[in-house]
């Protein structure tokens, strides 16, 4: 009954410049830009990987090393993987899981008309919208084109996701 009454919002990942404000505000440093590209490209700015990375860059005392975010992000898929299987499994639904599967590699979009039309209005509008919640995927609001988002799930997808609930589309489609 609320959700008739008041305005859902839902929050996103953060954009590349207060990513860099959470990787150098805290501890008082500033990184170079490939650095923070890096961080940015593995994490696509959900704030708990972004936070995890930099943890392990302070502890590790490799600041600025560009390298060793991608060790990072192995240990994480390595350690806690099972983070992003409750992502995939959990979070994101039937129709989410399908457009991630559409979009193709990481650097590619994918419009929304063609995923409409692959899909269907309601099962592609509902897909992107769960994958922009749970942060492994983003839709231009100008460009109306739809990516997968972050290097490290789409990694462990690569790996580790299931393709067992593919479903078929509607006949009407």
């Amino acid at each position: 009954p609320l959700m008739d009454v008041l305005e859902w919002r839902s929050l996103r990942n953060l954009s590349f410049s207060d990513t860099c404000r959470l990787m150098e505000e805290p501890v008082g440093r500033t990184f170079s830009d490939a650095f923070k590209a890096r961080v940015f490209e593995y994490t696509g700015g959900q704030p708990m990987l972004v936070q995890y990375v930099m943890h392990h860059v302070v502890a590790r005392n490799v600041f600025d090393q560009v390298d060793d975010v991608d060790k990072i992000a192995n240990q994480f898929i390595s350690s806690r993987g099972w983070q992003f299987g409750d992502w995939w499994n959990k979070n994101c639904s039937s129709s989410a899981r399908r457009v991630y599967r559409r979009f193709g590699d990481i650097d590619n979009a994918t419009s929304l008309r063609d995923l409409v039309l692959e899909f269907g209005s309601g099962p592609a509008n509902e897909g992107v919208e769960v994958l922009q919640h749970v942060g492994i995927g983003l839709m231009d609001e100008e460009t109306l084109e739809a990516k997968k988002l972050g290097k490290m799930f789409a990694t462990w997808h690569m790996r580790f996701g299931s393709s067992s609930d593919a479903e078929t589309h509607d006949e009407i489609i």
